[in-house]
């Protein structure tokens, strides 16, 4: 909305917030980088380059459709940079809490920021005691959407349909998508808007 009331429809003004985002997020990629990697700069870099110049991550930047992706992506390393970076445990807490709700209501995906707090304490085990009630709260975050889209939204959040697909299906597809994606990943030839 921001977007539309200063630039209108010209499409300037949406790339350049994109890229704003965008380079934000990579700073922060940057930034968790630097403290799982204890300060090596070459390894923080390559991260961070990665995830602002891959060409499988540019369709939330170049799509302004995706920018509920591109939000997402911010909030989710946001969350686990200051999860890492803040000293007192309130300020955690309430960061793990609100970057979780921020990455919520852009896009479902940011569900995996809880899962991510953990995963970056792993490397130093001695945080993750005393750490949970920063899992707990961005874990309470997450409850607390997903009761609002059940009762208030009404969507049915758990609702399992008529599969489309067998189970046996789904798998074989999964079993070919994945090492197809990581192969992407390491070499990224032909990738395509319709590469999805």
């Amino acid at each position: 909305a921001l977007n539309y009331r200063i630039g209108g429809k010209d499409p300037t003004g949406w790339h350049i917030f994109s890229l704003i985002v965008h380079g934000l997020s990579a700073l922060l990629v940057f930034g968790i980088a630097y403290r799982l990697f204890s300060g090596k700069w070459l390894p923080s870099t390559t991260a961070a380059l990665i995830w602002a110049a891959h060409p499988l991550l540019n369709e939330a930047v170049t799509y302004q459709a995706a920018r509920s992706s591109l939000l997402a992506g911010l909030f989710a390393p946001a969350a686990v940079y200051f999860h890492l970076s803040v000293k007192d445990n309130k300020a955690r807490v309430v960061s793990a809490a609100a970057f979780t709700a921020m990455g919520l209501a852009s896009k479902e995906t940011a569900a995996v920021i809880p899962v991510l707090l953990l995963l970056a304490d792993i490397p130093d085990r001695r945080n993750i005691k005393s750490r949970r009630p920063a899992y707990l709260s961005a874990l309470g975050v997450f409850a607390a959407y997903v009761i609002y889209r059940m009762t208030v939204l009404e969507v049915p959040t758990f609702h399992i349909s008529t599969p489309v697909r067998s189970v046996y299906s789904n798998l074989l597809t999964e079993s070919a998508i994945i090492p197809a994606y990581a192969g992407k990943f390491l070499w990224p030839a032909g990738v395509s808007i319709e590469w999805n």
